[in-house]
């Protein structure tokens, strides 16, 4: 996954982590506009999309929903005809919501061990987000004022902030894992963040260490614990140096038919290799964005080239399929082992390098628009 970690793709939430004084949870909420008529609580099952478990009447602008809860879990609560939803952990606890119709998403939420510290968390990285935040509105302003030398201009320092706000983010979840051990979401984040290798193994371990003894002794801890310690045992070499101006080196592995194809033999003029995997959110999410880019120019001489970072065949198949993902995938299905992602350096997913027919990178990691502007210019 992304360095920069997206905590709306927080899914899977495991048990025992923390103490509840409730054995079910009560969630009361209000909304703010009469003519909602029914809330729907949602979770995300595997890391797909959000489903409905439960449905309640709205009546006089109140709601309730009551249940058990397995184990911890991101939920959300959505009304109808609204893509937005509330976010907030379901646990057996005594949860109150304030739903806004109009800006759901900044609905409230109070109540629970986890909402209070998942709270807090984001609350923390409201002031590091800012800046770019400032900027991106900036160049929104100056695309619908066609400003193209301010747009420019903008993309310039976007990288420069870009790669600052990654850093301070970085920093700031190691700091709230180091201060809130007890905290199950600090368990969490230093899950998700060692899954992209943003923080070097034996980093990770040092934090998993400095949590609370009952999350670390706990099943899923003890699950952790291995995959860190086997990580820490096993780094990456990066074998080429990926930035714009170097050339890379074949390579070849795997198609899911189980026919070897090699970089050379696929690509065009200018070739996009998409590091990606079936599991990865952000991934998935960037996937329209490049198949609009491969209809639009592969005529011109574009493809890309998958390599995908996953373990599971079907998935990965599945995957190609519903994302209609039309050029040439490979993959050892190795996960975080993938030779081909290791030789290249990624510590996390989605990246993508175009090179031109010489194998030379031209540019790095181009998502959404960035990608059609880049291939624009190199076909005008």
């Amino acid at each position: 996954m992304k360095k920069t970690l997206q905590i709306l793709g927080l899914t899977v939430l495991l048990a025992q982590l923390i103490s509840c004084d409730k054995e079910s949870y009560s969630i009361k909420g209000t909304v703010d506009n009469k003519d909602i008529k029914q809330v729907y609580l949602q979770v995300s099952k595997d890391g797909k999309r959000p489903s409905n478990i439960d449905t309640a009447t709205v009546v006089d602008g109140k709601f309730t929903f009551t249940g058990k809860a397995d184990k911890p879990k991101l939920a959300f609560l959505a009304i109808a005809k609204n893509p937005q939803k509330a976010r907030f952990f379901l646990e057996n606890s005594a949860i109150t919501v304030e739903i806004y119709a109009d800006s759901i998403a900044k609905s409230k939420t109070t109540g629970g061990f986890v909402n209070k510290s998942f709270t807090k968390f984001i609350k923390g990285t409201e002031s590091i987000n800012e800046p770019i935040k400032k900027l991106s509105t900036e160049f929104q302003a100056a695309m619908v004022a066609k400003d193209t030398a301010k747009q420019n201009a903008i993309k310039m320092q976007y990288r420069t902030l870009q790669a600052d706000t990654q850093k301070k983010q970085l920093a700031y979840y190691q700091k709230f894992i180091k201060e809130n051990p007890k905290s199950y979401f600090s368990y969490i984040l230093l899950r998700d963040i060692s899954k992209g290798n943003a923080i070097k193994p034996d980093v990770a371990l040092g934090l998993f260490n400095g949590l609370a003894g009952k999350i670390k002794n706990s099943e899923d801890g003890k699950k952790l614990a291995k995959t860190l310690q086997d990580k820490a045992n096993t780094i990456p070499t990066v074998k080429q140096k990926m930035e714009v101006g170097y050339t890379v080196q074949n390579f070849a592995a795997p198609s899911p038919l189980g026919k070897k194809i090699a970089l050379n033999d696929v690509k065009g003029k200018y070739t996009l290799i998409d590091f990606w995997a079936s599991w990865c959110g952000p991934c998935r999410k960037e996937n329209p964005n490049v198949v609009e880019a491969y209809k639009k120019y592969h005529d011109k001489g574009f493809n890309v080239l998958g390599v995908s970072l996953d373990k599971d065949k079907s998935k990965w198949e599945a995957a190609i399929a519903k994302d209609g993902l039309e050029w040439n995938h490979i993959s050892n299905l190795k996960h975080w082992n993938e030779p081909i992602a290791q030789s290249f350096g990624i510590r996390s997913i989605p990246q993508n390098f175009l090179i031109d027919k010489d194998n030379k990178i031209v540019a790095v990691n181009l998502r959404g628009v960035a990608l059609q502007q880049k291939l624009a210019e190199l076909f005008k």
